[in-house]
């Protein structure tokens, strides 16, 4: 059996295929990259999400204006009543 019938052999070429030579950058020898390049790609795609943070999700105030929108008052088992920040239970003061 013929293994190469109907196949034909992938043509790879590192200079027009390699995605940091076609931004213009040359690569790195074998497998290793460019070091200037990945420190660019990693301070754009940091820079967008923190964009992204700031001005697509937003503020979410001060801790003062969190903490009301998150409290409620609850009735404990001796009959006082605590403010207490929703989720939490008065034994995990640190959760």
């Amino acid at each position: 059996m013929d293994g190469g019938v109907g196949f034909d052999e992938p043509e790879l070429s590192w200079s027009t295929q390699d995605i940091e030579q076609k931004i213009g950058f040359s690569g790195g020898r074998y497998t290793d990259t460019n070091a200037f390049f990945t420190f660019l790609v990693g301070l754009i795609l940091s820079t967008l999400f923190f964009l992204v943070l700031e001005f697509v999700i937003g503020d979410s105030g001060t801790a003062a204006e969190w903490r009301e929108l998150n409290s409620e008052m609850v009735t404990l088992e001796d009959g006082t009543q605590e403010e207490q920040v929703s989720g939490h239970t008065p034994a995990c003061r640190s959760c």
